[in-house]
């Protein structure tokens, strides 16, 4: 494949974002073991790779570019994600760290766009819970239909150079006003700088928690769980432990289309909007995410017995 794999990483030891490239770079390569990927991290993430030695960068070429220390974690990754043009030199195609490759990514050389993506939700629609983290009125500028930033194939030309630029910089206005997301500044850039996003088939990125995925998941060629917190709650752990992915991770990778459609993991939106705040904590925070979790099972042990000590009581 001659189109550049890239992923971008900023992680702490306190998150699991390397245990889900690791997942990913493994499925990745079952299709392609000698592809070329760029990682784009910053000086921090890759000085605690370095320092633990870890493997990772032997698989990968890191690129590490230094960013304003005032920047938060979440805030670096979205920062490095909005500058990738400007970054990485020839075509490339982007994908999250929480995706699985499913199939051969290699039919992306054929690809003449400057920049192709996956509606977002699969339908393009931009949900209410979207619309809140919208910074001014920016959605009254949209087109009707909105992409998925999760998976972007995007061509070394002076058109997508322009689009990355007007995205980070919407970004940074995003920040500025207290959203810290990728998604808000990629709609305004698509509607303001007359650049086409192709739409891609729902193939390329299928997000695989809304039921809009349905139709695409048994050709899916990239799975993007999202919010699907499940898949690092299961593997996470035991990859950072074991420091490689192995066993039941490696057999969820090879049958992970079974996986999604075998398992009914589709959210409505209420769902969505409930659940994010688990899921951020679970991939940012795991530690304190398993203490919830012995914690909230420790209290469901307490009821069980109250509630069986008040029946032999009454007995």
């Amino acid at each position: 494949m001659n189109t550049k794999v890239v992923y971008v990483l900023v992680s702490n030891k306190n998150d699991y974002y390397v245990e889900m490239l690791q997942l990913s770079l493994y499925s990745l390569r079952i299709f392609h073991p000698d592809d070329i990927v760029e990682v784009v991290m910053d000086e921090k993430t890759y000085s605690r790779l370095v320092k633990q030695k870890h493997h990772l960068l032997v698989d990968v070429k890191p690129i590490v570019v230094e960013i304003p220390k005032e920047y938060s974690l979440m805030q670096r990754s979205r920062y490095l994600k909005t500058r990738l043009r400007e970054i990485i030199v020839g075509d490339f195609i982007y994908l999250d760290t929480d995706t699985v490759i499913a199939d051969s990514l290699a039919a992306i050389d054929d690809f003449q766009w400057d920049m192709a993506a996956v509606l977002d939700n699969h339908d393009g629609k931009i949900s209410d819970a979207q619309i809140k983290s919208e910074p001014d009125n920016w959605v009254s500028l949209y087109p009707g239909r909105q992409f998925n930033c999760g998976v972007l194939f995007v061509k070394d030309t002076p058109d997508s150079h322009r689009y990355f630029s007007i995205w980070h910089e919407n970004w940074k206005y995003c920040v500025s006003r207290g959203c810290h997301f990728d998604q808000p500044g990629f709609r305004k850039a698509y509607a303001e700088s007359g650049i086409e996003i192709e739409q891609m088939s729902g193939i390329w990125n299928c997000q695989v928690t809304r039921a809009t995925s349905a139709p695409f998941i048994d050709d899916a060629k990239v799975l993007h769980y999202q919010r699907a917190g499940a898949v690092i709650s299961i593997f996470g752990h035991s990859i950072r432990k074991k420091g490689k992915v192995c066993d039941d991770a490696a057999s969820f990778v090879k049958n992970a289309r079974y996986f999604f459609s075998g398992h009914n993991l589709y959210l409505t939106t209420l769902e969505y909007e409930a659940l994010d705040s688990f899921r951020y904590t679970l991939f940012n925070y795991p530690r304190f995410f398993r203490f919830l979790s012995a914690l909230s099972k420790a209290h469901s042990r307490l009821i069980e017995f109250l509630v069986m000590a008040k029946g032999q009581f009454r007995q």
